[in-house]
């Protein structure tokens, strides 16, 4: 049977031992000091049996608890561990000392037949008793101990003097020791609420101190991973970007291969990339989502497509089945609904080794809104039974007898959070096995869902295009001039402004880091021109989305896409907007 004694000190901690040690040292050593020092005066005022049997066994247990409490604070202050014999004797010495103090009061009420005086005392012991207790757990129990404690020594010295002394030869004795206690113990309490005032004072100047520093570090991080993040994507766009031109290149099948395999390297970097980027912007409670027309089958097509390279060493089919009756345009955040699928792709991947994967897309209509189901199945090594309730917390990496885990982490957290922003959710619905099936679900508005629009051509067009990187410039020009558009090129905000105010434009695409411009004070002023380009449409193409609050309304960016751009997006967006 297990000792209640022993398990109440096995839940005790040394840090809070030390805080009840260190509070009550000086309380201990005034009164010890306060009885010792007025011996005489306490054989005078009370009987010999009570000093005998209390009051001298009270001293000593003052003497033995200030011994001990001294051992368990240097023993604290060296980092070494309180044994559990010291804390045994420590809370027998403290049961001691109030159950000597209770004895006085009472032998006090009973030597004085006043019986109606027991009650309290009763009261007082079992309440010193429970606190004590109490204390091991936390210091601030001390609270509880001083106020009941001291109140009732204050009350029974009162008593001393206005009723035990008037019977009793010495009253002035009386009534001197009576004040003395009640002067000590009014000062022990108004002492205590003000170091306890002072205490919570540095607290909270600390605490401020510490939350000051921490939002500086948290803004500091997210300062440098914005950086680090613009300067990756910024040379990523060029690569991919130049990596799709030359597939419309003539070129031999060996050189076809090898810009394949950049393009999906590439890939792979602007996924791990966003990942990181979109799990701070979350965090930061500023994610940015940008429903425009997409054609959700073609974006399953090309991403069956992307994944087709990373499964040609294992035994795997990738199968798209994609329902009858889906529409040909949706509006949702294409490069959004692209990073949580291909996510989803890569994680079937990476777990499976043979079998099949299939990509399965379908839309359940409601009444005002429908339902987009696009769900990942696979014939991997599944999910364990005890990895199922944390597969979508943040770090989280499911490492198993198979496969060893790989990856950040932040796969399936991340899915999940983003597709909440969207208005969806992400599920899991079966694992075991033979395999996993993740479920995202998001609610469409049937206005929403449209059918395909003729939305005309970029030809002739004069479009704006104000970048400070010469690479994607080339790349832009290229792109757009394939489709008979007019590209203008400014590499500042200040050339860009002097262009706008003689020249008339039909879409402005804008980089959000220029040399003398940042892209919002760019926009504000833009804007502001007393010319017909001031309401012209403006996208936003940046490798920091997260620096723009917001797209859509008036005096923001009409649409914001995050480098590197997916060619056939910006070619869509240009359109709808044109």
């Amino acid at each position: 049977m297990t000792n209640p004694l022993l398990s109440l000190l096995s839940r005790s901690d040394d840090k809070g031992l030390y805080e009840v040690s260190k509070a009550s040292m000086a309380r201990v050593k005034i009164r010890t000091l306060i009885i010792g020092g007025l011996t005489l005066i306490v054989f005078k005022i009370y009987p010999t049996n009570i000093v005998l049997f209390w009051v001298i066994p009270l001293m000593l247990v003052d003497l033995i608890n200030i011994i001990i409490e001294k051992r368990i604070i240097t023993d604290h202050e060296r980092d070494q561990k309180i044994s559990k014999r010291l804390r045994v004797f420590f809370l027998f010495i403290s049961w001691m000392e109030s159950i000597c103090i209770a004895g006085i009061f009472i032998h006090l009420s009973l030597l004085t037949e006043n019986h109606t005086q027991f009650i309290p005392y009763v009261v007082i012991l079992s309440a010193t008793i429970y606190i004590i207790s109490t204390m091991f757990h936390d210091a601030i129990f001390l609270f509880g101990h001083l106020l009941i404690h001291n109140s009732a020594i204050i009350f029974i010295a009162l008593r001393d003097v206005f009723i035990s002394s008037a019977e009793e030869k010495g009253t002035a004795w009386a009534e001197f020791f009576a004040s003395i206690i009640l002067i000590f113990f009014t000062i022990d309490i108004a002492r205590y609420f003000y170091r306890n005032y002072q205490e919570n004072n540095r607290n909270e100047e600390k605490l401020n101190t510490a939350l000051k520093h921490a939002q500086e570090l948290t803004q500091f991080k997210s300062d440098l991973l914005s950086t680090v993040g613009h300067e990756l994507r910024t040379p990523l766009n060029g690569i991919l970007g130049f990596s799709r031109i030359m597939k419309t290149t003539e070129l031999s099948s060996k050189q076809g291969e090898y810009i394949n395999l950049i393009e999906d390297s590439g890939k792979n970097l602007n996924l791990l990339l966003s990942n990181i980027m979109d799990s701070e912007a979350i965090e930061r409670g500023q994610f940015l989502h940008n429903p425009i027309e997409t054609n959700i089958p073609r974006l399953l097509y090309r991403l069956q497509k992307t994944f087709e390279a990373a499964i040609q060493d294992k035994e795997i089919d990738i199968i798209l089945d994609i329902s009858s009756n889906f529409p040909n345009k949706v509006m949702i955040d294409e490069t959004r609904l692209g990073q949580c699928v291909s996510n989803l792709m890569s994680n079937a991947i990476r777990f499976t080794n043979k079998g099949k994967i299939t990509l399965r897309a379908c839309i359940i209509d409601g009444t005002s809104s429908s339902k987009l189901h696009i769900s990942v199945t696979d014939t991997g090594v599944g999910i364990s039974e005890p990895h199922k309730a944390k597969i979508f917390d943040k770090f989280f990496k499911a490492d198993n007898q198979i496969l060893p885990a790989q990856g950040t982490g932040l796969g399936l957290w991340l899915i999940r959070n983003i597709a909440q922003a969207m208005n969806g959710e992400l599920n899991l619905l079966i694992s075991s096995d033979s395999g996993s099936q993740f479920e995202l679900t998001f609610n469409i508005n049937n206005d929403d869902i449209n059918a395909p629009k003729n939305i005309g051509t970029l030809a002739n067009k004069r479009i704006l295009h104000i970048e400070d990187t010469k690479t994607n410039l080339i790349l832009v020009r290229i792109l757009l001039e394939d489709k008979e558009a007019t590209v203008i090129d400014a590499n500042t905000g200040a050339k860009a402004l002097r262009l706008l105010e003689n020249y008339d434009f039909d879409i402005i695409l804008c980089d959000l880091q220029l040399p003398d411009y940042d892209g919002n004070t760019l926009l504000n002023d833009i804007r502001k021109l007393d010319h017909k380009n001031a309401t012209v449409p403006i996208i936003a193409l940046t490798a920091q989305p997260e620096k723009i609050l917001k797209a859509g309304p008036k005096g923001t960016f009409d649409t914001i896409l995050s480098k590197p751009v997916d060619s056939n997006l910006l070619l869509s967006t240009l359109l709808k907007l044109n």
